[in-house]
């Protein structure tokens, strides 16, 4: 069932190149469903949770921000259970790094309306975030969006001669797909932004 969520996704994604907001909108609640079902039939199976959290990650653009704030919380408990179950998982320590990476841009004022909504919000840090990043590289060290993450964070750390390293490294790979044509165009920029450190 995990996999009919995983293609339920997929369809998601061609209809957002299309800019089909309602299927868009329709196929990310039918993903949830296909993803809860699976975790009924099969709650020990690590795809059933991943899954689960991607189809929770993608509803974001068509609920309440007290919906995504909840849903961050059930993002995070079933990334956390995924990696229990498959620990060398590269894409559960990316979705994991990118969640700490998004909880930690959280302003003191989204902090407080968050808290005021609900008695748990998600806390982290971008040494968390590095922390998940660095392992998903450790499991697949040829995955440029990832690299474009490690720069990232090292830039916002000040930690320029190791970004610029590992700037370097992802703009040395050959992009392959899409989501690699991405993470290089943001890679050059941030190499722009890190030529006055080198």
């Amino acid at each position: 069932m995990w996999r009919t969520a995983k293609v339920t996704h997929l369809y998601g994604i061609l209809a957002q190149k299309e800019s089909n907001k309602e299927l868009m909108k329709s196929l990310a609640f039918e993903t949830l469903d296909y993803a809860k079902k699976a975790i009924e039939l099969d709650a020990n199976n690590p795809e059933c949770h991943k899954w689960y959290a991607i189809a929770i990650g993608s509803l974001s653009d068509f609920i309440t921000t007290k919906e995504k704030i909840a849903n961050g919380n059930q993002f995070k408990k079933h990334l956390d259970i995924a990696l229990g179950l498959k620990p060398k998982d590269p894409s559960l320590h990316h979705m994991l790094g990118r969640f700490c990476y998004e909880v930690s841009h959280l302003s003191w004022v989204e902090r407080k309306v968050a808290s005021a909504l609900f008695s748990k919000v998600p806390e982290s840090s971008f040494d968390d975030s590095l922390s998940h990043f660095r392992k998903a590289y450790d499991l697949r060290p040829e995955w440029k969006e990832n690299i474009l993450f490690i720069s990232k964070i090292l830039m916002s750390q000040k930690k320029y001669s190791e970004a610029i390293q590992w700037i370097d490294r992802g703009l040395a790979m050959k992009s392959v797909g899409e989501d690699d044509v991405i993470a290089h165009q943001q890679l050059d920029l941030l190499n722009s932004k890190a030529s006055k450190y080198k």
